[in-house]
């Protein structure tokens, strides 16, 4: 269950079948210790706790038995916190730096797969790749302080992480992104990525990194070359990738271009 620091927390148990049909009770604990206890009104299948301002004292394992005659049968409800930052001293050091907002795991990232030129570095024996995601739900729990980012080659077993600093707020659908470098060729990585708040680590998501050779993206130019030899106009036909040093240089097509540009 994800909440915001100070708002309300409702935990509903609801008895779905009961044989003898007769529920004699119900209990609500925290950690064992019992908060609420009653019996069921005759008129109600359900019951209820509600924390009216959440706060570190009301993180941990809540618990409602239902007993009957029979037995007893429960309802759990997980409402966590981060095991560095007790009550009585101030946050651990990967979270004091936050000192408002929700609380709760984080949602997982969504990677992001329509990226422009992932393939951002391109050498002999190593490349690099262009990672980019947004953030589920950003608003609805404690603001995200970093990402911790894990990364592997398929195939073994050493995972290698470092932590991505975040700088202010996440807005919802805001894209990031980050560079990974030193990536040898030709194999595909594992990449897991996980939101971290001051409540300590949310939810992972994980996604494959393929090399799959170089990504030829034509330019604007040869896009407009192709066009005008598809009508058969009488262009130069160019080299197809350019030289180190920006290319040949074609009048006639600068001309042609001009004119289009002029014309539209």
């Amino acid at each position: 269950m994800r909440q915001g620091l100070g708002r309300p927390v409702v935990m509903t148990c609801r008895v779905l079948r009961a044989h003898p049909s007769r529920v004699l009770r119900f209990e609500w604990l925290l950690s064992n210790r019992l908060l609420h206890a009653g019996a069921f009104d005759a008129q109600r299948d359900e019951t209820e706790y509600t924390i009216r301002n959440l706060n570190r004292d009301g993180w941990g394992e809540y618990t409602c038995n239902v007993i009957n005659e029979a037995g007893a049968g429960k309802c759990t409800f997980q409402v966590t916190a981060c095991l560095k930052c007790k009550m009585d001293n101030p946050p651990c050091a990967l979270h004091k730096s936050v000192l408002h907002g929700g609380t709760g795991k984080a949602y997982p990232p969504e990677f992001y797969y329509d990226t422009y030129s992932p393939l951002w570095q391109n050498r002999p024996r190593v490349y690099g790749f262009k990672l980019q995601w947004t953030q589920m739900n950003p608003n609805a729990v404690d603001r995200i302080v970093a990402y911790r980012l894990g990364i592997r080659q398929m195939g073994l077993q050493r995972w290698w992480e470092q932590e991505i600093p975040v700088d202010g707020a996440i807005n919802k659908g805001e894209l990031m992104t980050h560079n990974l470098t030193e990536l040898i060729k030709p194999e595909s990585y594992e990449v897991r990525l996980t939101p971290i708040t001051r409540f300590g680590e949310g939810d992972s998501t994980i996604r494959i990194v393929t090399y799959s050779g170089e990504c030829y993206q034509p330019s604007f130019r040869r896009t407009v070359i192709s066009l005008l030899l598809l009508l058969d106009c009488n262009v130069p036909t160019p080299a197809p990738y350019p030289l180190a040093n920006g290319g040949p240089s074609f009048s006639l097509l600068d001309d042609t271009l001009a004119a289009m540009l002029t014309l539209h």
